[in-house]
């Protein structure tokens, strides 16, 4: 019997209700597929992950180095771990690190604590294309297909390859997308408790993981309160109704204890967070101030970079698309109005981020990943029909392609495919960690823990908030550490940076040779020269070795 038949016929002429088997044995056999094609998706990924020996530069190292030292509070010092939770990233949503501080501990297994951070992250992201693929597959139940297309869209775009790659909170965020998406639709067969003890606990993820989550996935939020609203017409439950709601109350739970924290963060650190949101819209160092429709052109250029890098998908998926919906049209939608409200949400929650994107001068791409889910499962309901499955399979040849070069561009194998930033190869030298952790090893002597240093370069392998991770991280095995701070932000006056060094009572200063030291740095490093002329001539430091190409300065 097919599963569909299972269903109370109030429950199976619900144009949503009826695409989901209600055999639970059908339900786990059914998770194998998406499973498998989403480990099959990212094992490139994983041993990127292992083989990867760069330095993380500044905010992945800033999230990195906060992840190590809650799990180092909660294993050492248990009376300051949660206040550690509070305070440690006082600007940004902290869930990132609040979750992955439970990874650190695979780095016995991994060889290094960066790998088992981004084991997090490859996990998080196994996760998003399972949940696209349900509910891709919950769109088009008569093409199966579709679903395939859907998890190879998202997971050959060259910024989720990347993206899987980096310590950020974005692939947190488009997990949170797609998991929307989902309840959207299953909303109305759930228990309300269960619906509304999810859809809870999704927000509170949400904006655990970032401010602006609610423009990715607002939309479906909305959806499913509206289910909740009228599921009290159906006139019989559906079988997911009539089982106990331990679930519901489990998700409840979690919601609002997780919701508690999350609200606390919020009241202590709301200065900071205010601070941080307003510079980030105003802030021309990431990007360029211009008029609205001068920066839609850019956002729409990253994003051909970033989901689609290859010519010829752009052209096949414009052709599809286009046949696809003059044939929806034809067929008039208001047949099927369920599943066309949860794709026009999905389409809502493409256009209003890349909206704010264009209104503001940051061009960080990476703010585009968390609309990924919804382009998959839009191009899902665009594919729905039995008849597209040639399409479809199409699609999903030519994001196979897209992946497998994806994927030689990030091993090395070939160069120059695609444009996004995000798409690094694999980097395999170890000099710039041996660097940083002898400067560590240099700068934080048992004698001086607790010290404060500066670094002073803004460099990739080389900044403040590099060298407090690798700190972070020496702290695991010697149970002390030293901290690291910066000349200032994009600091351009001299006498401000050095009396920052003399107010915070700097014991080290970290600083590039001068041979080594551009005659024209960039925003970042434009008072380098004349502080390393200042200390070096300075009867309050004296000079304390060298670390690679870097010299390092000690207070008398």
């Amino acid at each position: 019997m097919h599963p569909r038949a299972s269903f109370p016929e109030t429950a199976r002429t619900h144009p949503l209700i009826s695409s989901l088997p209600a055999d639970p044995a059908c339900t786990r056999r059914d998770l194998l597929v998406p499973a498998a094609l989403a480990a099959a998706v990212l094992s490139p990924s994983v041993a990127w992950v292992l083989e990867d020996r760069r330095v993380w530069p500044w905010d992945q190292a800033w999230y990195g180095e906060v992840s190590t030292d809650l799990f180092y509070l909660l294993t050492h010092a248990p009376h300051a771990w949660l206040s550690a939770m509070i305070g440690l990233m006082p600007s940004k949503p902290p869930l990132l690190c609040w979750l992955g501080q439970f990874f650190v501990p695979l780095a016995a297994v991994t060889g290094n604590v960066e790998a088992s951070l981004l084991g997090f992250v490859v996990a998080t992201q196994f996760a998003t294309l399972v949940l696209a693929w349900f509910a891709a597959q919950a769109l088009a139940p008569d093409n199966r297909w579709a679903a395939v297309a859907a998890v190879l869209l998202a997971g050959s775009a060259p910024l989720f390859i990347g993206m899987s790659h980096q310590y950020f909170v974005e692939p947190l965020q488009a997990c949170v997308v797609a998991a929307s998406l989902l309840l959207a639709i299953i909303a109305p067969r759930l228990q309300p408790t269960r619906s509304a003890g999810l859809l809870a606990l999704l927000v509170v993820i949400g904006f655990g993981a970032k401010t602006t989550t609610f423009l990715y996935c607002g939309a479906s939020w909305l959806v499913t309160v509206a289910a909740l609203a009228r599921q009290p017409a159906l006139r019989k439950p559906g079988p997911l109704m009539a089982r106990a709601n331990g679930a519901g109350w489990l998700a409840m739970g979690l919601a609002f204890g997780l919701g508690g924290l999350t609200a606390f963060w919020y009241l202590a650190n709301f200065a900071q967070i205010e601070a941080h949101m307003r510079a980030s819209v105003t802030d021309t160092l990431y990007g360029a101030a211009g008029p609205f429709f001068n920066k839609l052109p850019y956002w729409i250029g990253a994003a051909d970079a970033a989901f689609f890098d290859v010519p010829f998908v752009w052209i096949a998926l414009v052709v599809i698309a286009g046949l696809a919906v003059g044939r929806a049209l034809r067929r008039n939608l208001s047949g099927d109005p369920a599943r066309a409200l949860v794709a026009a949400s999905a389409l809502i929650q493409i256009v209003a981020p890349v909206a704010l994107l264009a209104s503001q001068p940051n061009e960080e791409t990476r703010f585009l990943l968390p609309t990924l889910p919804n382009l998959a499962v839009l191009a899902a309901w665009l594919l729905r029909e039995r008849s597209w499955r040639i399409p479809a399979i199409a699609a999903s040849a030519l994001f196979a392609a897209q992946w497998s070069l994806g994927h030689l561009q990030t091993h090395g194998l070939v160069r120059g495919y695609a444009q996004s930033p995000w798409l690094l190869a694999v980097d395999t030298d170890r000099s710039n960690r041996t660097v940083a952790r002898e400067i560590v090893h240099k700068t934080c002597p048992a004698a001086d823990a607790n010290s404060m240093n500066v670094i002073a370069p803004e460099y990739p392998q080389m900044n403040a908030n590099s060298i407090a991770f690798f700190a972070a991280k020496e702290r695991l095995q010697v149970g002390y550490r030293c901290f690291y701070t910066s000349l200032g932000y994009a600091e351009d006056n001299v006498e401000r940076a050095l009396a920052r060094i003399a107010a915070l009572n700097t014991l080290f200063v970290v600083l590039p040779q001068r041979k080594a030291i551009p005659e024209n740095p960039d925003a970042f490093n434009r008072v380098l020269r004349p502080v390393q002329a200042v200390l070096s001539a300075s009867s309050e430091f004296s000079p304390a070795g060298t670390a690679g190409e870097y010299e390092i300065f000690r207070r008398r």
